[in-house]
């Protein structure tokens, strides 16, 4: 039998009671069938509109499915899965971005000026002070330098003497019972003066030994004296050396116990009074 589809107007020609949906369109078929083109009797009252005769054929619509999907979709490539896609979107928005990055680096590093590196030589690592070797003292006042032996201390003070201030600055071995002593005061202040001086750090019983004597250093000319005091208990010896440079007086102090002042001690001593240097200078 033949079927005329109402709704696109395809002729299916080979259709039979089963045929309920248009192959062409996938519309169902009006309930009444359509009239065979070989019965002009009935055809005038039964066949559709559109009917036309057998083996002429409307231009038909573009094919589709039963479900109204056109046919060329179904011969289209199939689609890559949603994450597969997403992975590839990503990869590839990801080598755009790194190109985009790296051209800029690139164009960057053309016009930035080349880094000037100058080696730097590496000092090497500062023993440890060995014995005999000196350190050189600034005095934080500005009022003298002087080299003593490393590993000694330094201690600071300062006192009230014959109206004036007197900035105290003790240089004192590992043995913490022999070193020197430099006080330096804008008031008077001459040899005189140890005993009070050596009395500010515990020393009791001073007294001078003999006459004053003139001694020369690079610092100027000094009056010396020696004298003896205790300390600790022990007896102790020292000598007392003062000047006067410009507005400044200074007195110089090197003490020890009595029994081994006159050896290396003494020595030892008179190298550090050699290497002070006054604010005034010789």
């Amino acid at each position: 039998m033949t079927r005329t589809c109402t709704n696109c107007g395809y002729v299916n020609s080979t259709a039979d009671d089963t045929s309920v949906i248009c192959p062409n369109c996938g519309v169902a078929y009006e309930v009444a069938p359509d009239v065979p083109p070989d019965l002009p009797g009935l055809a005038t009252t039964h066949a559709s509109p559109f009917t036309v005769p057998s083996g002429q054929y409307l231009t038909p619509p573009p094919a589709v499915t039963a479900m109204g999907v056109p046919t060329e979709q179904l011969t289209a490539p199939p689609r890559a899965p949603a994450n597969r896609r997403n992975l590839l979107l990503g990869l590839l928005v990801a080598v755009v971005v790194v190109g985009a990055l790296g051209g800029g680096a690139i164009a960057l590093a053309a016009h930035r000026p080349a880094a000037v590196v100058v080696a730097t030589p590496t000092a090497p690592p500062s023993p440890t002070p060995a014995k005999g070797m000196v350190v050189l003292y600034l005095d934080p006042h500005g009022q003298f330098t002087i080299k003593y032996p490393a590993g000694w201390t330094t201690q600071m003070g300062s006192l009230s003497l014959h109206g004036g201030s007197v900035d105290i600055t003790r240089f004192v071995s590992k043995r913490g019972t022999d070193g020197l002593i430099v006080a330096v005061s804008q008031a008077p202040l001459a040899y005189g003066d140890a005993g009070a001086l050596v009395g500010y750090y515990g020393g009791a019983g001073y007294k001078v030994d003999g006459s004053p004597t003139a001694i020369q250093a690079k610092s100027g000319q000094w009056q010396n004296v020696s004298a003896t005091f205790t300390y600790k208990g022990q007896a102790a010896a020292l000598f007392a050396r003062s000047t006067q440079q410009s507005a400044l007086n200074y007195l110089v102090i090197g003490f020890g116990p009595a029994p081994q002042f006159n050896g290396a001690l003494l020595k030892a001593l008179n190298a550090m009074f050699t290497s002070l240097a006054t604010t005034s200078g010789a």
